[in-house]
């Protein structure tokens, strides 16, 4: 009778291998890195001209949802990533920050709901509004929320129904702004005002994977090809 030689860890080993790799990525993460200047700050927060810089990271792999055309004729889809999703998710990669002086002001964010709005006016160029924001969720108050909108013309920065491409540039847009607002009560209102911004430096890039994922696909096959040659 021949016994086997495979090596039961192999066993194990190989297949779980063979899902790492082959499971696609959930979505592709696009981080952008802005800065600007305070233009206003009716709470008396912060100085006009205090700058700030901000991050955005967003999964241009999850849908815009349409939902119509309003009364004017303007188009609108929104977004939903990480705890702003229905359903119980959590966090999920994406979110806001917006710093003064290299610290956070506003609460930890897990998730963003975004809005795309196309406006097609019968006399001029159709434009785009893209904004992303990131409030507390029920029981935060006080805590500040912020609000992101980038806008330019339709067709070639902003294609309806679909995000920016990665190579996003602020000379595609007539303007970029930042909002910071403390939201309270229920989650979104009444709100008190903290600062209004200009953006005037943005950098978009792709997200890597983690180095996580890189070493542990990279330790299994290390570890299946060990133990195969112990099989043998």
């Amino acid at each position: 009778m021949i016994r086997s030689r495979k090596n039961p860890l192999l066993v194990r080993f190989v297949p779980a291998l063979l899902i790492l790799i082959g499971t696609p990525a959930q979505g592709a993460l696009i981080r952008y890195d802005f800065g600007g200047v305070v233009t206003g700050s009716p709470a008396g927060a912060y100085a006009i001209g205090d700058r700030f810089t901000g991050s955005l990271i967003y999964d241009d792999a999850l849908p815009i949802l349409d939902d119509g055309s309003d009364a004017e004729g303007m188009d609108h889809g929104y977004y939903y990533s990480g705890t702003h999703r229905s359903g119980g998710h959590g966090a999920d990669g994406t979110g806001l920050d917006i710093r003064v002086g290299g610290i956070s002001i506003i609460a930890p964010s897990t998730g963003l709901t975004g809005e795309v709005s196309i406006a097609k006016p019968a006399d001029a160029p159709s434009t785009a509004l893209l904004t992303f924001s990131s409030y507390p969720r029920s029981g935060s108050d006080g805590q500040p929320g912020a609000f992101v909108g980038f806008k330019g013309l339709a067709n070639s920065v902003f294609h309806e129904g679909d995000y920016p491409t990665s190579s996003l540039d602020l000379s595609d847009l007539t303007f970029a702004s930042v909002e910071v607002e403390s939201v309270a009560g229920s989650g979104y209102l009444p709100y008190l005002a903290l600062l209004h911004g200009n953006i005037d430096t943005l950098t978009v890039t792709p997200v890597p994977e983690p180095a996580w994922t890189v070493a542990a696909m990279m330790g299994l096959a290390l570890a299946a090809a060990r133990l195969r040659r112990r099989a043998d």
